[in-house]
């Protein structure tokens, strides 16, 4: 996992390369300039997007690869990653060890419904970069254990001037008797949760707010491009290891989670909808980043 140790003995095989393996194992051991710009992995339809205060790391799928499988008693809950999951660090800590207590039907960035079971495969899903900004798009549709529960979106996540916009359309879901969501963020709650106004703070556990017109927590925003029903949830959750994989500890573990998500109702009919996330570190900042977009 760490490579540091072999980058003298790589470098003089490949001296077009030395600079940059040398500024890696730089920014590795915290000197010179830290990682930013946008970089996308087409084999493995995987995205990368760094700069000053976050990394935005994104996982879409497409016909040119398998979704994460479960052997061996491993992976247990795994189903749905790689559905366009997206995950948010700034400090390191927001999903460090906290896969036990996750609620894996709802992974961040996830465009689903309770009871989805698989990811259907589809071959348009992609990425363009000039290397600092990136846009990435994929067609995406989940099955329930119902054959004709299929939800389907059109999604986008571009990375420019360090906010990550997703848009989602197309969304339909005629078959599916459930609420249709998109998982915002689920990580490590790590401070107050603030909604709408610097004064409006919401308390520990889950609450259905209408006309949400932005959320602020940790170091993060979370910003609708038009005001939403939300449901936010900031609450101490247990789960174990085992739960995930057979081998690993039964003990139960218990930590603080907070979670984003946005509604889109029940039998949507070709929705739009769309999000902004950023860094943000005060209410007051991600207030002034929804009243005055870019």
């Amino acid at each position: 996992a760490d490579i540091r140790d072999l980058i003298p003995r790589l470098a003089p095989l490949c001296p077009a390369r030395a600079p940059a393996l040398n500024a890696l194992a730089a920014s590795q051991n915290s000197e010179g300039k830290p990682l930013e710009g946008f970089r996308y992995y087409p084999y493995s339809d995987f995205a990368a997007y760094q700069c000053k205060h976050f990394g935005f790391f994104l996982k879409t799928i497409s016909t040119r690869g398998l979704p994460a499988e479960s052997i061996n008693g491993e992976n247990l809950k795994g189903h749905l990653l790689n559905s366009g999951d997206g995950y948010l660090i700034h400090n390191g800590h927001e999903y460090f060890n906290l896969l036990p207590v996750w609620d894996w039907n709802a992974l961040p960035g996830i465009t689903s419904f309770r009871g989805a079971e698989q990811i259907i495969r589809k071959a348009f899903a992609g990425s363009v970069s000039d290397h600092k900004n990136g846009l990435t798009a994929m067609n995406d549709e989940m099955q329930g254990l119902k054959a004709a529960a299929h939800v389907y979106a059109h999604k986008i996540c571009a990375c420019h001037g360090g906010k990550v916009i997703c848009l989602i359309a197309g969304l339909s879901a005629p078959q599916v008797d459930e609420n249709i969501f998109t998982a915002l963020d689920q990580c490590r709650w790590q401070g107050a949760v603030t909604v709408n106004a610097s004064s409006h703070k919401v308390g520990k556990g889950v609450h259905i707010l209408q006309n949400v017109k932005w959320v602020h927590q940790g170091t993060f925003a979370y910003i609708p491009l038009k005001p939403a029903a939300m449901r936010l949830l900031s609450d101490t959750v247990s789960g174990t290891w085992s739960s995930i994989s057979t081998s690993a500890s039964d003990s139960l573990l218990t930590d603080s989670v907070f979670m984003s998500i946005l509604l889109h109702g029940v039998h949507p009919q070709n929705l739009s909808a769309g999000y902004v996330l950023a860094y943000a570190a005060s209410a007051k900042q991600t207030a002034s980043l929804a009243e005055h977009p870019s």
